[in-house]
């Protein structure tokens, strides 16, 4: 019974931790995969069956490492990118947005694309967008 009661409380714990947001209107939001020294509120952005891609996705991530770094470079391509990302050095335990743009928006089928930052120490951190676009005349 006690493993367990300790075990309730230190997720209880990381919960509280992963929500202290710095940024009004986010405080619902929870950081639920760890990649390296961000935390982001998921390792797969799944945008599921739709008709189209929106222009623009926002998407936010918390930097858990004690010592500041910065992100050198988005590590994405054509035709969905990551066009707009923090530049100054990341602090722990605040939450940052990143935005992903969408250049071809119109292709029927599913995308799945691998997106990341190359931070200060050469280290590469990858997550995956997914998503399945519906031809206008149906499949």
């Amino acid at each position: 019974m006690r493993p367990l009661i300790v075990g309730i409380l230190l997720v209880a714990s990381a919960q509280l931790y992963a929500q202290d947001t710095s940024k009004s209107g986010i405080d619902s939001l929870t950081f639920n995969d760890t990649i390296d020294v961000l935390a982001f509120q998921s390792k797969v952005i799944d945008l599921g069956a739709r008709d189209s891609l929106p222009h623009k996705l926002t998407r936010y991530f918390i930097y858990l490492s004690d010592t500041p770094t910065i992100i050198t470079k988005p590590l994405t391509s054509d035709p969905h990118f990551i066009c707009d990302y923090p530049k100054e050095a990341l602090e722990k335990g605040k939450v940052y947005e990143f935005t992903i743009c969408f250049a071809n928006r119109g292709y029927p089928g599913p995308i799945n694309k691998r997106l990341g930052f190359k931070l200060e120490n050469g280290e590469p951190i990858y997550f995956d967008l997914t998503a399945w676009i519906n031809p206008p005349w149906g499949w």
